[in-house]
Order: structure tokens, then C-alpha cells, then sequence
């Protein structure tokens, strides 16, 4: 008999057109944990018939698939569970770009039935079942000091067979390290805005030797490369100059031929709009932080600044992030099981199950590393958070990969528990989601290079 290893199981997924017609596969999931089951609930007919046992007849009440997944959250494939457990999106052009886009996720409220999908699962060259109308009931998405993993809950109608043909791209991971999360009375006081500042060029090419300083970084002009990291290949013109800076802040062209090899992108701001004379400098984060970045130039190096930081540009406004030690969240959708076999059917109707009462809950750890952050942490009502991931630059501007979710209306369910550990403050706090008229409940934005076809 064949056997096959967990290892070399495939998931699919596609978002179906029609609830309960099976589509086919359009991504992939780099599973990390994966349990689902063809469930064939019977009842025996236990009357008395002059005998001790008891009868063999049986009938078969339900037949339905369900079980569990645990993967690896890109920006490719969380649309698609995000679209399945929240049940509304929208999707646009990211602005500014032609390739790049957003996609906003939000709760459908309306009481009628969830989105469905298609799961398909190979078992090596065993077998490939499907499950068709599949819904999401539970979301859980941890992030930490390992990978951030999602994991959901599914149910869905019971198995047949299908095909499976995949590949897979290689995806931004996401860690605490890319999280970011700011606090508010709202989601415009906890997004903030994004400072921003402009090297202007005289039309001249700077001279070899000229260097162009933001934070902690210098970009050294040369005309020729001698392979030390972050020199800028002058290229014989501002312009050309300009494109070669804006490759290496954003380590976004040829090592080597643009600009000397081991730069790696700047860490606190990304390159965006260049013209012939000026190159636009925006931060990765918002905030009032980066407001303080160093922007200065030394040498013959033609080009200005508006300033000898950031501020001197565009500043930016509203919270800074609080470092956050990890993060859950759980997402139910309390799925309403039996009302899908209502119309007498021992198998879910197609598009026939219902979300119940939605249910957000979820725990955050924050850091402080002094007093001045924890004060202001305390003394703060917090009732908004926004927590964003920021991935690889797309598009032409460019444009990070992000995950955004904004919770509206945060309520403390226990009491912060309050712990250090060399000196350093730790406050792990519990917490649910209540609907606000503004804010709403809960929203999710994930910007990526999918037109968005795929997630329906």
C-alpha cells in the first residue's frame, strides 16, 4: 500500500464564483500544521428485535468535511482567509503605482450566507481530495519572535476527488521584527502620518568623493565602484545619480552595477518619487520618530535638503509605534452548523452556512525600556490599535508589501499583568473588540502585486 508523508501533502485554494460549486486552485499554502477530515455522522436503530445486540442499520444524518490549518501568512495568500472570515473586500490600484495594489477587508454584517472556497488536498501521487463550500469559523494570527503563523477553522461539505497542479513563489516571512503597532482614540489618531523630506539637485553631478548622509547611513558618490557598500555610482549626470541613490536606499537594483555590493535598504526610509533634479525621502514608519533623521551632504556633491533632519520637510504627525513583544488575534464566526442542513439534506447546502455572532478577542505584550513610554502607555485610553507588517518594495515609487489590521473600539478584559526582566517592563494585556460607529470592528488592508481576480 502507497504511503505519503506529511511533508509531501499540497493545499490549494481558489474563492468560489458560485457557493458550493467547486472551483479550481489559484494559490498555494506553506503549511506548517494541517488536520482535515471527511465526517460521515451516523445513528443506529437500537429497538428491540428478540435478540441482545444491537441492530445493523444505520443511517447517515450528516456528511461534511472539517478540520484545521496552520500556515505561513504572505501577502499573496492572506487575502484569501481574510476575504473568507471577514466576508467583504474591496480592491484599487495602490496610489501612485500601476502594478501594485490595495485590498481592504471588512465584516459583511448582513445576514445571509459566508463566502465559500475550495480546498484541494494532494496526498503525494495517492490522492487528491476536494472540499467544496468551505467556510472559515475560527481565525487565529500570532505574531512573535518566530514566524507570524495564521491558523483557521474550517468546515466545509464532504469530499470528492479533483487535481492539483502547484507551484509557489518566494514570499516575504513576516516576525515581530517588521510589526509595528501604535495606539489611539481612533484609527486617524493611531495611523498618523508618514514625514517626509527632498534632496534637490542642481542638475550637476556630484563630484567623486561627495557624500549624501540620512540617519546613520552615508552614501559615498564614486565614478567608478571599488566594491564597498553604499557607494553610489555617479553615472555622468544628477539624473542618472539620482536613480543610482534611489536603488541603493532601497537595495532595490543591481549590487554592483548601481551601487557597491553589501548595501542593504536603509532601515528607517524609503526612496519614492524622482524627477531629473530631485529625489522624494519618506519614512518606513509614521509617526513624529523619524522626524529627527539627519539629512546633511558633504563635498561637491550638488545637491540640498530642506533641512538638517527630516523635520525640515514634511514632518510627521500622531503616535509612534510601541514596540509590542507579540501579538494574537482570534477571530469566530461561530458558525451556524445545523443551519445548513435545514432543508432536510444530509449534506450542507450549497452556500448554506451562516456566521453567528462575531467574536474578536486577542492579548498584545508591549516593552518599555524607560518610564517615558510606559507613562505614556498608562496614562493613554488606547481604544484604537493599528498593527502593520512591512515587506519587500513593489512597484515603481515603490510601495512595501503590508498587512495592516485596524481593531476600532479595543476593551481591556483583564487587568494588565505587569512583569521585568533585566530592568526591562513587559504588560501583557487581554482584550475584545466591540463594534464602534466609526471605527467599525475590525478592518484588514493588504497591499501586494495581485490585481485581486483571485480573491473574488
Amino acid at each position: 500500500m502507497a504511503k505519503t508523508s506529511g511533508r509531501q501533502v499540497e493545499i490549494g485554494i481558489g474563492i468560489e464564483t458560485t457557493p458550493g460549486t467547486p472551483v479550481a486552485a489559484t494559490d498555494y499554502f506553506k503549511w506548517e500544521s494541517f488536520s482535515f477530515q471527511s465526517m460521515a455522522d451516523k445513528v443506529l436503530l437500537n429497538s428491540a428485535r428478540g435478540i441482545r445486540n444491537k441492530t445493523s442499520n444505520s443511517l447517515t444524518i450528516k456528511k461534511y468535511g472539517k478540520g484545521s490549518l496552520e500556515f505561513v501568512p504572505t501577502v499573496d495568500i492572506l487575502p484569501y482567509v481574510l476575504g473568507l472570515t471577514l466576508g467583504s473586500r474591496s480592491s484599487g490600484t495602490h496610489s501612485g503605482e500601476s502594478a501594485v495594489y490595495d485590498h481592504t477587508f471588512s465584516v459583511q454584517n448582513a445576514n445571509a450566507s459566508m463566502k465559500t472556497a475550495t480546498l484541494l488536498v494532494a496526498q503525494g501521487a495517492v490522492q487528491t481530495e476536494r472540499y467544496a463550500n468551505c467556510v472559515v469559523d475560527k481565525l487565529n494570527l500570532t505574531i512573535d519572535k518566530d514566524f507570524a503563523k495564521c491558523k483557521i477553522d474550517v468546515l466545509g461539505a464532504f469530499p470528492d476527488t479533483g487535481s492539483l497542479s502547484s507551484s509557489y513563489t518566494l514570499d516575504t516571512l513576516f516576525s515581530r521584527n517588521e510589526m509595528t503597532a501604535t495606539f489611539g482614540t481612533s484609527f486617524s489618531n493611531a495611523l498618523g502620518t508618514f514625514a517626509s523630506t527632498t534632496l534637490t539637485s542642481d542638475a550637476t553631478a556630484p563630484a567623486d568623493g561627495a557624500t549624501i548622509v540620512i540617519g546613520a547611513v552615508t552614501y559615498t558618490a564614486k565614478t567608478a565602484l571599488t566594491g564597498v557598500p553604499y557607494e553610489v555610482l555617479i553615472g555622468g549626470s544628477a539624473s542618472v545619480f539620482l536613480d543610482n541613490l534611489k536603488s541603493a536606499i532601497n537595495d532595490s537594483g543591481t549590487e554592483g552595477t548601481a551601487y557597491g555590493n553589501g548595501t542593504q535598504a536603509h532601515p528607517q526610509v524609503i526612496a519614492t518619487t524622482k524627477t531629473a533634479t530631485t529625489l522624494l525621502i519618506k519614512a518606513r514608519i509614521s509617526g513624529t520618530t523619524p522626524n529627527s533623521i539627519a539629512t546633511t551632504q558633504a563635498g561637491t556633491s550638488h545637491c540640498t535638503w530642506a533641512g538638517a533632519t527630516v523635520n525640515s520637510g514634511t514632518p510627521g504627525t500622531g503616535p509612534n509605534p510601541t514596540p509590542l513583544v507579540n501579538f494574537s488575534l482570534d477571530i469566530s464566526n461561530n458558525v451556524q452548523f445545523d443551519d445548513a442542513f435545514l432543508s432536510g439534506a444530509n449534506t450542507p447546502v450549497a452556500g448554506g452556512y451562516i456566521a453567528g455572532p462575531l467574536e474578536i478577542k486577542g492579548s498584545y505584550t508591549l516593552q518599555f525600556a524607560d518610564t517615558t513610554e510606559l507613562s505614556k502607555y498608562q496614562s493613554n485610553t488606547n481604544s484604537a490599535l493599528v498593527v502593520s507588517l512591512l515587506g519587500a518594495l513593489l512597484g515603481t515609487v515603490p510601495t512595501p508589501e503590508l498587512i495592516q489590521l485596524k481593531l476600532g473600539k479595543l476593551i481591556l478584559t483583564k487587568e494588565p499583568l505587569e512583569y521585568k526582566i533585566d530592568a526591562v517592563t513587559y504588560v501583557k494585556q487581554e482584550f475584545e473588540v466591540q463594534y464602534d460607529a466609526t471605527d467599525k470592528e475590525i478592518s484588514a488592508i493588504v497591499t501586494n502585486n495581485y490585481v485581486g481576480t483571485n480573491y473574488q
